[in-house]
């Protein structure tokens, strides 16, 4: 099994556990992303996930929108290593523009 901090849709998961990584959100419409940058703290669940087959197809990882990477999360005052979906070089073109989630929350924007 593998842990993966969830920032945006895939949040609420019943035996997810509530954490927070550094970086930054962006709101990109219907979903976030998150750039591994900046000081800023981002509102998660870390879940377990068996394979990361049909999560990358469904994060598009194949065209470029997010990249699954490792990063420190913290859950209960504790650091941990985690995977994320950060946004990959298809996002990164247009972020720029978008509106920053200043709470770093996506339920709370």
């Amino acid at each position: 099994m593998h842990k993966l901090f969830v920032y945006g849709t895939l949040r609420g998961k019943e035996d997810a556990l509530a954490a927070t990584a550094k970086g930054t959100l962006y709101n990109v419409g219907a979903f976030p992303a998150i750039v591994l940058e900046g000081n800023g703290a981002v509102v998660g669940e870390v879940i377990e996930v068996e394979d990361f087959v049909s999560l990358d197809r469904y994060e598009g990882v194949a065209s470029g929108l997010y990249t699954r990477e490792q990063v420190n999360a913290w859950l209960n005052d504790e650091e941990e290593l985690v995977y994320i979906y950060v946004a990959g070089p298809a996002l990164l073109q247009e972020i720029e523009g978008l509106p920053v989630i200043s709470s770093g929350d996506w339920k709370n924007r």
